[in-house]
Formats: structure tokens, C-alpha cells, sequence
């Protein structure tokens, strides 16, 4: 290893070199499309699309681009971003937090900045405008009332320039870890929307007179109807059945666990069935060490 001397970089190995970025990669912002001339630009035929700010996802990189929002072929007032190259906000509250990989070519607003690579893999230049140094050091630079950072000091940044052939097999990894994280997040999110569902669902039975006991709990939480299915999250919710009111269970799967959590009938928390034996419902159930989560409750 050695000094790379840029301090959000620190050690790298002895191949590699380091560089600035206007020596890697092209940069340059898009195009404003006036409000009252948006109607102009809906049109798909013949055309690509017209991305913003607002069409990207910040947690997940991605890109609408079915926005409605589009710019003719033949329209040359329009620079393009070509697929391969990538979009940063530069500007505004989203400046170096919003950033997207292209898989296709288009156009984009003013508040973006196209990284079109010239020596350097695109998708390790991707991963490093994401790498948490980089966006620390995006942020020191932000100036002015709006709040962002110019192309030419962008241009300045240093990066990090391994062996093309080290740059791709990094670019590959990531993409393969990093699809796996995104795919649990979005898992994760998915659980969360069910439960917000729920919450609102049972307040607005509450608040109305629908259902509503004060000592009873003993609605229902339902996330997944398949025994096979491994929801890959703990969610301890701890219900309880204070009134005395029998409870059955519901097939519940997490992916550290895979065994069958059920509550014990008749009793005021929940557990699971001993090794091999029957539960209240007749069925023979494995023993699971795990946290049970999001368990149906409902009346026997």
C-alpha cells in the first residue's frame, strides 16, 4: 500500500494511481424546460426521455423514465447523457445525494451533471460518486445561496484509477453485493408499508367504533399467507391476549429461523410448540430459537 496524499482516498495500493476528474470523465449539466412549455415536450414518438431531479431515487440510484417528459431526436438545443454515463445533482437539496446509472441515452434538467467517462469503467465511476468519502467531500465544497458545487471544481475532485481490468472486477462485485442489499432493503420497506397499513387501518376502527376493546388484542397481522416464504426480518411485535380469549396461529417464515412460530392457546404470550409435539390446533410443529415475528392473532 501507499499514500495516495488525498486525504478522503488514504492508502491504496502500490498499481494504483490516482487522478483528477476532468482527466477520466466529461462533464456538463442538461437543459431548463420552462413551466409554461412543458406541454410541448410529451410527445414519445421519436424521442428521449427528459429527466429531473425528481426522477431519481435516491435510495435505490434509479430512474423513471417513463415521466411523461420527453425531447425529439431531432431537437439539437438539448445536450444528451449517453447510456453508460451518469447523472449527479450538483444543486439544491438534493445536490450530491441523488445520483443514477444510465442504461439508456437522454436528457436531462440543468440541476443534473452528466459524468460521461472517457478513461475510466462507468460503473466504477458510478460506485466511487457513491462512495460515502466522496460525498463527504462533495458536501465540504457545497458554497452559494442555493447550495451546490460547480462542474469546474468537480472537475478538480480526485479519484482513485486502479488497472481497467481491477476497475471492472470492483464494478462487478459491487453490483452483485450490492443488488442483494438493495433487494432486502426494498423487502424491508415492503414490511413497513404493510405495517403502516395496519396502523391506519386500526386506528381508523378505533376512532370509529368498529372494533376497539381495551383489553384485548386481538387483531389481526397477516404479512405473508405462504408457509414457504421467508420474510428476512425481525419484527418482535410482543402481542399479548390479556383478556383470556383463545388465539391460533398463522404460518410465519424469517430467513435466520425457517421453523414454524405459533402463540400457545389459552395463555397470555406467545411461544412456540416443544420439538415434535402438537400444538392446540393438532398439528405437529419444529422447535424454533429464533424471534417470532408478525404472528396472526385472531379468535379460536
Amino acid at each position: 500500500m501507499k499514500n495516495s496524499g488525498v486525504e478522503w482516498i488514504g492508502e491504496i495500493p502500490e498499481d494504483w494511481e490516482i487522478s483528477k476528474t476532468k482527466y477520466l470523465t466529461k462533464l456538463y449539466t442538461g437543459n431548463s424546460i420552462k413551466d409554461e412549455e412543458k406541454n410541448l415536450y410529451e410527445d414519445k414518438a421519436d424521442a428521449v426521455p427528459y429527466i429531473s431531479s425528481k426522477d431519481i431515487n435516491a435510495t435505490f440510484s434509479t430512474t423513471n423514465y417513463e415521466n411523461g417528459m420527453y425531447v425529439k431526436h431531432s431537437d439539437n438545443s438539448f445536450v444528451r447523457a449517453p447510456a453508460g454515463s451518469t447523472l449527479m445533482c450538483i444543486e439544491g437539496g438534493s445536490a450530491g445525494k441523488k445520483k443514477t446509472f444510465l442504461n439508456q441515452e437522454v436528457c436531462f434538467v440543468n440541476k443534473l451533471c452528466c459524468f460521461s467517462p472517457i478513461k475510466i469503467d462507468s460503473k466504477f465511476l458510478f460506485y466511487c460518486l457513491n462512495s460515502p468519502n466522496y460525498e463527504e467531500e462533495f458536501r465540504f465544497n457545497i458554497s452559494g445561496m442555493i447550495g451546490g458545487v460547480s462542474v469546474g471544481k468537480l472537475n478538480q475532485f480526485i479519484l482513485p484509477k486502479p488497472p481497467k481490468s481491477t476497475q471492472q472486477r470492483i464494478a462487478s462485485y459491487l453490483d452483485k453485493k450490492c443488488s442483494k442489499i438493495e433487494e432486502t432493503i426494498q423487502n424491508q420497506q415492503q414490511v413497513i408499508e404493510k405495517l403502516k397499513a395496519y396502523k391506519q387501518s386500526l386506528i381508523t376502527e378505533a376512532v370509529t367504533g368498529k372494533k376497539y376493546h381495551e383489553n384485548c388484542h386481538t387483531d389481526s397481522i397477516l404479512l405473508t399467507q405462504n408457509p414457504n416464504e421467508d420474510m428476512k426480518t425481525e419484527i418482535p411485535l410482543g402481542i399479548s391476549n390479556p383478556c383470556g380469549k383463545l388465539l391460533r396461529y398463522c404460518y410465519f417464515r424469517i430467513n435466520i429461523c425457517s421453523k414454524v412460530c405459533i402463540p400457545r392457546l389459552g395463555d397470555n404470550a406467545y411461544t412456540v410448540a416443544a420439538g415434535g409435539k402438537t400444538g392446540g390446533d393438532g398439528e405437529v410443529h419444529d422447535v424454533c430459537s429464533s424471534p417470532c415475528v408478525g404472528v396472526h392473532a385472531g379468535k379460536a
